[in-house]
């Protein structure tokens, strides 16, 4: 499992090598997620990814059997993140 500042886990069912493990696969998640920003999801590709990162495409598929599950790492990193705000910006002082 993933732990960030945040203290929040994600699934490791979603990625083949954790992508916070190592400088390559921050980048790796750095990189998806300056992309999906500028241009949307749907013209995410792995290949924009690993030319946007600076690696190859087949360093991004060391991280992630394929863009769905790519994909759904962002989502629950975003949802987890969301939920952690929720807790934060509601707890009784």
């Amino acid at each position: 499992m993933t732990t960030s500042k945040y203290s929040f886990t994600l699934n490791s069912d979603l990625y083949i090598k954790d992508p916070t493990s190592s400088e390559t696969g921050r980048k790796v998640i750095a990189s998806g997620a300056k992309l999906i920003l500028e241009n949307g999801i749907e013209a995410f590709t792995a290949k924009k990814l690993a030319t946007e990162a600076g690696i190859t495409e087949a360093t991004v598929y060391k991280y992630f059997a394929n863009k769905q599950r790519l994909l759904q790492y962002y989502f629950q990193l975003y949802w987890t993140w969301l939920e952690q705000q929720v807790k934060v910006f509601t707890a009784i002082e």
